[in-house]
């Protein structure tokens, strides 16, 4: 492994934004962001978040569609030292609960607009859209997070009924390719995670490139 492939997931957009801050990272019918706008909203809401308590590699739930607002808030975990968890929307909700006893997540990230479950007592909320929030600039605390760190847990409803968690690395979301291909398998209905893969979210920042996000 060469220090590049170390590279926890966040560093390697961090690189891109100080390379290629001008460049195009995220774009909807109505709104665009550069890496390095958004290398900025992430920082700074990463801040707010260790702020507010996120201890590293701790996990929070992203209950978020595709959108500038869902990006922004993964980065700003990661750069936090904490992973993001994504549920199955086909997931009953007292197997959401089941979620949180396992993985004892501190947040909850939401659409300003979303109707709150009952799962949301137990967690700090956030609300979020694709604007911005009004925080003040800063860089967050390192935290100590590799490559063989958890950066992501999936969160799936089972075939055959009950919850499954799929525990991806930072490794193994920059390099899929390099991971078994029974541990590299997207578990789960395939279909209802078309828009929230975590594999094909990082291969398009993690390169550089722009994600265009389907529209709302």
């Amino acid at each position: 492994m060469n220090n590049s492939d170390s590279l926890p997931l966040q560093r390697r957009f961090e690189v891109n934004a100080q390379t290629f801050p001008g460049a195009p990272a995220i774009k909807t019918s109505e709104k665009s962001l550069t890496y390095g706008e958004l290398d900025t909203q992430a920082d700074e809401l990463a801040l707010y978040l260790q702020r507010r308590g996120l201890l590293p590699k701790s996990f929070c739930i992203v209950k978020l569609e595709p959108s500038i607002a869902e990006v922004r808030v993964i980065l700003a975990i990661l750069k936090a030292g904490a992973a993001y968890v994504q549920l199955d929307p086909a997931l009953a909700p007292q197997y959401e609960a089941a979620v949180i006893d396992v993985l004892e997540p501190q947040f909850l990230f939401v659409h300003v607009n979303e109707a709150l479950s009952p799962m949301a007592g137990k967690l700090q909320v956030v609300r979020c859209d694709d604007e911005a929030m009004d925080l003040p600039y800063g860089w967050p605390d390192e935290a100590e997070v590799g490559a063989h760190t958890p950066a992501c847990a999936v969160a799936y409803a089972k075939p055959g009924g009950g919850v499954g968690i799929s525990m991806r690395t930072h490794h193994s979301l920059a390099f899929p390719d390099r991971v078994p291909a029974k541990t590299r398998r997207f578990t789960g209905d395939r279909g209802s995670h078309t828009h929230h893969d975590p594999v094909r979210f990082w291969q398009i920042l993690s390169k550089g490139e722009s994600m265009l996000l389907p529209r709302a």
